[in-house]
């Protein structure tokens, strides 16, 4: 086995720098990952809405209102007895 051509911090060179290369490319690869998925970070696309749509003064219910949660892509549509889910 050949003597390292430079020590740093007790390590050989090459071995300095094959592992800060490896960060780098994992680092890269993170990056590049978090680019390319998605929606990366958002909020969780699931649950469930739930409701019933009705007139303030009369209590009637109100068929074909839009429910829409602001701010996302999220909604629905109240049913003929002003129900949604």
């Amino acid at each position: 086995m050949s003597k390292p051509i430079a020590v740093l911090r007790g390590q050989p060179l090459f071995e300095v720098v094959t592992s800060v290369v490896i960060a780098g490319v994992c680092l890269a690869a993170l990056f590049v990952g978090l680019c390319l998925s998605p929606t990366t970070v958002q909020a969780q696309g699931t649950g469930t809405l739930t409701g019933t749509v009705t007139d303030a003064k009369t209590k009637a219910p109100i068929p074909s209102a839009n429910i829409v949660v602001l701010g996302t892509p999220f909604g629905a549509n109240s049913r003929n007895d002003g129900s949604y889910r």
